[in-house]
């Protein structure tokens, strides 16, 4: 039972099963040609992208959650 403090495994869970989607939607991307740029390594028989994409404009890099909030317009 989770009592709202994450313990160490709990995170650790989180983040393989968090990287387990991510490999997943990849797979998804390749196989109907969606997105297929930002797989990284790229998809099989394609090259790899090979420059980092640039943040949206007006971005604000979040260090701790290490993702890009972009404030609506």
């Amino acid at each position: 039972m989770f009592d709202g403090t994450p313990t160490l495994r709990d995170i650790r869970a989180r983040d393989e099963l968090v990287a387990s989607q991510e490999e997943l939607l990849n797979e998804y991307r390749c196989w109907f040609g969606i997105d297929a740029h930002i797989v990284l390594g790229g998809c099989f028989g394609a090259p790899p992208t090979l420059e980092p994409t640039e943040a949206p404009e007006g971005a604000e890099l979040l260090p701790i959650q290490a993702m890009y909030v972009v404030p609506r317009t």
